[in-house]
Parts: structure tokens; C-alpha cells; sequence
């Protein structure tokens, strides 16, 4: 067994645990837990939709400018969370950022420590088999009737055994023909990154040309739909959005269990909630007699931005500064 290569992935194996689910607020499952969070809420505004009364021509009785805003701002938020959770960045670095893509790049680059002896090792896993499961049936014929409840851990062949299987599969070997450099396959990461970029590649295209940057039409053309249609954040399908989030989930579930074996995500992302979320959901947002005075707020702020210029030239060069001896008139001297 290589000692130093052993130790490397016993470090790197913390590296990507707390890049994973650590308690940092950057880390992969608070992202996760955050953008689910916001999900729900979204969700349930969708369907109290469905319930709200309706006018004469069978539109509901909603307010556009209050929900136009919740819309565009939960697609924003979540455009953004999956970009932010396939961000190609670096883990490590000054510029090093928690999210899925660069943990498969940075588990790649070391895939070389990936045997299944390393693992086990790493793990602090027994590697023989039957030999923890000779040990077990030895403890069991010494308890009352040869009954076994909760046995030691040390005694769990049964996760051993799994962990093989496991390694089995990732390795492309049978349980017949296992051994100890039996290497986990670098293709299952790169299929996994596929496998992202497929169902998440275009929230990072809306997010660099929409909401990060005001992209030109001219930039904007090199976005592919399947329409062939130029789209903003105004037209993203929920559907795909929910197929992003289902992707995230299920690679950031892969790593977890059959890469890593750390079991450190939760089996339920959704929160139970301390407190009652459906509370006051029935009530409007404001009373009747008082909605006049929502139409000074835009008359106030509409009074507010038409002083938002410079009257004339005189006016701009005091609130700048600006003088005939600036600096760079002061350099040319």
C-alpha cells in the first residue's frame, strides 16, 4: 500500500467534504438548500394562482405589477443559483469556488488516487471481507441465543461488502476479479459534467448574457436554442428549470454516496419549517381604503428621478469636482 498516496486522498477527501456539505454558506448544500427553499415558495404561489378568483374573461384577479415581480425575480435567483452550482472556476485558489463542476474537475485530476485499496484506507474501511465477517459470527455465537441486535460497527461486513460492490461498478471488474489498484474510471466524472452541462448549460448562457452582462444582439447570437429563438429571462421554461435543479441534485447525490462515501446530503432537501409557512397567505397584501396611497409612492419616486440630471454643464462640474486644473490637466503641465 502507498502510504503518501493514501494520505493525499484522505486530505483531499476532506477538501471535497467540506466543499460538499460543509457548514460554510457557499458550500454545495446550503446552495442546494437555498435554491429548493426558494422553489417551494414559488411553487405555492403557482398553484394559489390556479385557486384565485377570476374576472369576466376568466383572468385572475392578480395584481401584474407585484407578481411580474416575483416571477422575474425568483427566474434570476434561480438562473443564478445553477449557474453559481456549474461554475467552471477552480476549487482551489484565490479564485477557487464551491460548486459542482469544479469538485468533479478537482476529484478527475486526482482520480490516479481512486484504488480500491486507497479507498478503503482513506475510509478507514476494514478491506477483508470475510475475514470481519468470520469475526462477526464468532461475536454472535457468544450472545444469548445467538441473537445480534446492534453489533459493532466494526462487525459490519455488510458496508464493506457494499463499498465493494460500489468500487465494482465504478471500476468496470467483477466481484471475481477485484483487486487492490482496481482504479474508479475517469469517465464517469466526465459523463457526470455532461450530464450537467446538458440540463444546465443554458441557465449559464441567460445568467453571462442577461443578468451578469447586457450582452449586444450580435453576443447574444451565439446562444443555441432548440427554437432558434433568441430568449431572455422573461422566456425561460419552468420545465427545464426543474430539470436543472433535478440534475443538481442527483450528481451532487452520486458524489455523496458512490464517490465519496460520506452519505453527508440529506435524503430530503425540502425544510420543515419552524414556524407556519401558510400563515396570513389568505390575507391581502393591503387593506382596501389604504390603496390610494400606494399611488403616491410612484408619484414620490417619479418626482425623485426627474431631478436625476444635471440642469446644465456648471451644475455637473460642482457635484464632480470637475475643474479646469484636474488632474489631468495637472499631469499635461
Amino acid at each position: 500500500m502507498n502510504n503518501s498516496a493514501v494520505e493525499e486522498l484522505r486530505k483531499k477527501r476532506e477538501e471535497w467534504r467540506k466543499c460538499l456539505a460543509d457548514k460554510d454558506p457557499n458550500s454545495i448544500l446550503h446552495q442546494m438548500l437555498r435554491m429548493i427553499d426558494e422553489a417551494i415558495a414559488f411553487r405555492i404561489i403557482i398553484e394559489a394562482r390556479k385557486h384565485t378568483s377570476k374576472n369576466k374573461n376568466g383572468e385572475p384577479k392578480l395584481n401584474i405589477l407585484i407578481h411580474r415581480l416575483i416571477d422575474k425575480g425568483f427566474l434570476c435567483v434561480q438562473a443564478t443559483a445553477i449557474r453559481r452550482l456549474i461554475d467552471h472556476s477552480p476549487l482551489e485558489g484565490k479564485k477557487g469556488v464551491f460548486s459542482l463542476y469544479s469538485l468533479l474537475e478537482d476529484i478527475k485530476k486526482h482520480i490516479r488516487l481512486f484504488t480500491r485499496e486507497n479507498i478503503f484506507a482513506a475510509e478507514g474501511l476494514e478491506y477483508d471481507v470475510e475475514a470481519v465477517k468470520s469475526k462477526f459470527y464468532e461475536y454472535a455465537r457468544k450472545q444469548p441465543g445467538g441473537r445480534v441486535l446492534n453489533p459493532p460497527s466494526c462487525f459490519d461486513w455488510y458496508k464493506l461488502e457494499e463499498r465493494h460492490k460500489i468500487i465494482d461498478q465504478l471500476s468496470n471488474v467483477s466481484k471475481e476479479n477485484r483487486k487492490p489498484n482496481d482504479t474508479v474510471h475517469k469517465e464517469y466524472l466526465e459523463h457526470l459534467q455532461n450530464y450537467l452541462k446538458e440540463h444546465c448549460q443554458k441557465f449559464i448562457e441567460i445568467v453571462n448574457k442577461y443578468i451578469a452582462h447586457a450582452a449586444t444582439p450580435v453576443s447574444r447570437k451565439e446562444i443555441i436554442y432548440k427554437d432558434k429563438k433568441d430568449k431572455d429571462i422573461d422566456n425561460v421554461d419552468l420545465g427545464n428549470l426543474w430539470e436543472a435543479q433535478k440534475a443538481i441534485c442527483k450528481v451532487a447525490r452520486f458524489i455523496d454516496h458512490y464517490l465519496l462515501y460520506l452519505d453527508s446530503l440529506p435524503s430530503i432537501l425540502v425544510p420543515t419549517y419552524t414556524f407556519d409557512y401558510l400563515e396570513h397567505i389568505d390575507k391581502p397584501l393591503i387593506e382596501t381604503d389604504k390603496v390610494q396611497c400606494l399611488d403616491n409612492v410612484k408619484k414620490d419616486y417619479a418626482d425623485e428621478e426627474r431631478e436625476w440630471c444635471w440642469k446644465n454643464i456648471e451644475e455637473f462640474k460642482d457635484e464632480t469636482s470637475y475643474s479646469k486644473g484636474d488632474s489631468r490637466s495637472e499631469e499635461k503641465k
